[in-house]
């Protein structure tokens, strides 16, 4: 009898090592270089009778030494995660699971929780977890060499992104303590027109030369038009008592 056929319906690899990429960009984020090794062999299985992947899964160290938003002074450094890819029926169901991801900005850190996106959605989320960023380096974005200000804060940004931008909702922000300064150095006159026949608004032009707040605590949004809007409070101590300002 001659030997028995078999047909070869599935097929299944396993891959590792490392992968290294120049010059990658997403949106207004531009990633000079990228390197990632596999922590987890790369699986791929492949099914012949219908033609389709049929599970996939890898875990994998990312890392990149910095990362720039648009054409702004906005760069990420030290940028680095653990991902790890999972497709265990079909790519339909692709998701990606984001672990110890971190990055330095502004003179502090910004972390993201784990999460789990599905790559199939056309709507993502994450929480960015920001740590004693400087304000100082903040403003400097906005090249308002009229205005100074000092102090650190930490927060919670929800950010929604996908093929209709980028957002934020009901993000908060605080300063860490003692607090900070905030000045105004220009002409009075710009802000406040003429303050000499307007005893009140002298004592606020004074109080904007150098206001020293104990806290400062913000709501922030963030349209996808790229309107920002933000809620500030501020409480400062004054000769002994704690003053809230809006």
């Amino acid at each position: 009898a001659g030997a028995a056929k078999k047909n070869l319906s599935a097929l299944t690899l396993e891959l590792t090592g490392n992968i290294t990429a120049n010059d990658l960009s997403y949106t207004q984020l531009t990633v000079p270089k990228l390197a990632a090794s596999a922590t987890k062999p790369l699986k791929l299985g492949y099914t012949f009778d219908n033609a389709q992947l049929d599970h996939l899964s890898a875990e994998f160290a990312l890392s990149c030494p910095t990362a720039v938003w648009g054409d702004s002074a906005l760069k990420l450094e030290n940028v680095k995660t653990n991902i790890a890819l999972a497709a265990p029926n079909n790519t339909s169901n692709t998701r990606i699971t984001l672990r110890d991801a971190s990055a330095e900005l502004f003179g502090g850190t910004i972390r993201i929780p784990e999460s789990s996106l599905n790559l199939n959605e056309k709507q993502h989320q994450l929480t960015l977890k920001l740590e004693a960023l400087d304000l100082a380096q903040i403003l400097s974005l906005y090249q308002q060499e009229k205005f100074a200000v000092t102090g650190v804060i930490d927060g919670s940004l929800p950010v929604a992104f996908g093929e209709n931008g980028i957002s934020v909702e009901k993000g908060t922000v605080e300063t860490r303590a003692p607090g900070g300064t905030i000045s105004y150095q220009g002409p009075t006159e710009e802000l406040l027109g003429d303050v000499e026949e307007n005893p009140n608004l002298a004592l606020v032009a004074q109080a904007l030369r150098n206001f020293r707040y104990s806290a400062l605590n913000a709501n922030v949004a963030y349209g996808v038009s790229g309107d920002l809007v933000l809620q500030v409070q501020s409480s400062r101590t004054r000769k002994g008592k704690l003053c809230r300002e809006m």
